[in-house]
């Protein structure tokens, strides 16, 4: 808005048409580089870094993705389970979000959720791992450089849009170690909370 209201102030002071018309085009094409993020300090692409991307276009890849992952999923898994993080999670589960039509049979990881549609992560012994395809992104948790895939998953395929990819694989035994490292760690917070109460 800033930049047209410019424009046309310049418009109203210069009398050739020939100047304005090549400042107009040289304002679209300007607008049109900075709308995906020309005018800004590059994001590493990793899953949530779309809280970011949202200052301009980017954002675009992310919905490509998923509409790529949607698509893929249909295509080459249609009657396997999903495991999926947070957005992920959603997107497959809720029609109404307007990526499927037909709900995916969706496992969240990484978060619990208290609602219908989405089941919780409960380990991989209450699975059938032979038929379930999780959704890994570029992990940004510090010390797990092999999260959500591990070196034992079978990475099936990437899909990418933009400078976004997710990877499809079987397996989720990083999935699993988290989950354990996390449960570890809400105990041992529990304890020591317990033992402050005690000391009251």
């Amino acid at each position: 808005f800033m930049l047209f209201s410019l424009i046309y102030f310049v418009y109203l002071l210069v009398p050739k048409e020939r100047w304005v018309n090549v400042l107009c085009v040289s304002a679209v094409i300007i607008a049109s580089l900075a709308s995906y993020g020309l005018f800004y300090r590059p994001v590493e692409s990793r899953y949530y870094s779309y809280i970011h991307t949202e200052r301009s276009l980017e954002y675009r890849n992310e919905m490509r993705l998923h509409e790529k992952i949607v698509r893929q999923l249909k295509e080459s898994y249609p009657a396997y389970s999903v495991g999926a993080p947070f957005i992920t999670a959603h997107i497959l589960a809720y029609p109404e979000l307007g990526y499927v039509k037909t709900p995916f049979d969706v496992v969240i990881y990484n978060m619990n959720v208290a609602y219908e549609g989405i089941r919780n992560f409960p380990g991989l012994k209450n699975l059938d791992i032979k038929n379930h395809v999780w959704i890994g992104f570029i992990g940004n948790i510090p010390g797990w450089t092999d999260f959500p895939v591990d070196p034992k998953d079978k990475v099936l395929e990437e899909v990418y849009a933009g400078n976004k990819y997710a990877t499809l694989f079987r397996g989720g035994f990083a999935i699993e170690k988290f989950a354990a490292f996390v449960y570890s760690q809400q105990q041992l917070r529990e304890e020591i909370l317990r033992k402050k109460i005690q000391q009251q």
